[in-house]
């Protein structure tokens, strides 16, 4: 049976995690987890089908959740707009760093994704890729944002 890993090169690292949490979890509610915008809307069902069950997870288990789902967010941005990944603070959360003539653009994940699958469903992948894309299209020179970190 194949887990999270978390040793290794980045890039390796989250395209196995983002394999493992398709393979884990689609079918587990309507939708095709194919690594496009829309599919996070799937994303989006699974992580409020499993957040009442929060309190039976072990940390364990609940680490390996958002690492493996916020990854597959993450690789659905570098499929659609390149980019490279990096730790936004050392060992801790990687970003999806896309970078353009004079702008820079980041996507986190795993906050979104902890803080949904602890009930709060005013955070949505779907909504944060919506908000980092447009971004990613739309940014003019001088632009350095980063999406999906929260104080």
């Amino acid at each position: 049976m194949r887990t999270h890993r978390t040793r290794g090169s980045l890039l390796s690292n989250i395209e196995h995690n983002a394999a493992l949490a398709v393979e884990r979890l689609q079918g587990r509610v309507p939708g095709q987890w194919d690594y496009t915008h829309e599919s996070l809307r799937a994303v989006d069902a699974v992580i409020d089908h499993l957040s009442p069950h929060r309190d039976q997870m072990d940390k364990g288990m609940f680490d390996a959740l958002v690492n493996i789902i916020g990854c597959y967010v993450l690789e659905v941005g570098r499929r659609e707009h390149g980019g490279h990944f990096a730790y936004f603070e050392p060992g801790k959360h990687s970003v999806l760093v896309v970078p353009g003539p004079n702008f820079q653009v980041a996507l986190g994940a795993f906050d979104v994704v902890q803080n949904r699958l602890n009930g709060s469903p005013l955070h949505s992948t779907w909504m944060l890729y919506r908000a980092f894309s447009e971004q990613v299209r739309a940014a003019e020179p001088e632009t350095s944002k980063t999406f999906g970190f929260f104080a």
